[in-house]
């Protein structure tokens, strides 16, 4: 029986296992420092080693926060990026990204993996409106930062994840005022 921490990152890993062959999207939300990364780069070996999805593609943005765990991640990268199936794996920074959206753009992800997905919150941004438009499969947002009472920031990752179901924001979100506080009573009409 491995620690508490190692408990989490296999539960967590059994998540989004899950997820992926439900063909679903999701958005990893724990505390700092229980692991969400070490998930998540678990899940793309197992998606290379179980699955055989090795000529796919996993673009992964990272805050540039700990360039340890950029160093982890990049030890899945193969050289290239013009030749099909050069690469496994993208690392790069939302910043990047901006720069060279267009060539981020033409290729088509399998998985598109943001850490820090507090960092497209707001529907209105350039960046989200960049990373909305990428040719991916599937999507998964990693935060262990809390929402600060918006539902405006929810419906943001949540359309972003689902923008089929979760459609137009102005027909989508009803609030229920009780005692002054605001309720989530309904999220999206279906």
């Amino acid at each position: 029986i491995g620690s508490d921490r190692d408990v989490v990152i296999h539960i967590g890993l059994d998540w989004l296992v899950t997820m992926y062959e439900k063909k679903l999207n999701g958005i990893l939300a724990d505390e700092m420092g229980l692991g969400k990364t070490i998930q998540t780069i678990a899940l793309l070996a197992h998606l290379a080693c179980e699955k055989g999805n090795r000529q796919t593609h996993y673009c992964f943005l990272s805050t540039e926060k700990n360039p340890n765990e950029n160093h982890t991640a990049s030890l899945f990268l193969s050289q290239g990026w013009t030749k099909p199936n050069a690469f496994h794996v993208c690392i790069t920074s939302y910043k990047l990204v901006l720069q060279d959206h267009q060539a981020f753009r033409r290729k088509s992800w399998r998985y598109l993996i943001l850490d820090e997905a507090q960092n497209i919150k707001n529907f209105k941004s350039q960046r989200w409106q960049s990373l909305l438009n990428f040719n991916s499969h599937r999507r998964l947002l990693l935060t262990g930062t809390p929402l600060q009472n918006s539902l405006m920031e929810l419906w943001s990752l949540m359309h972003f994840l689902m923008p089929h179901v979760f459609q137009s924001h102005h027909n989508c979100i009803f609030i229920h005022i009780v005692n002054g506080v605001n309720i989530f009573k309904h999220l999206c009409c279906l």
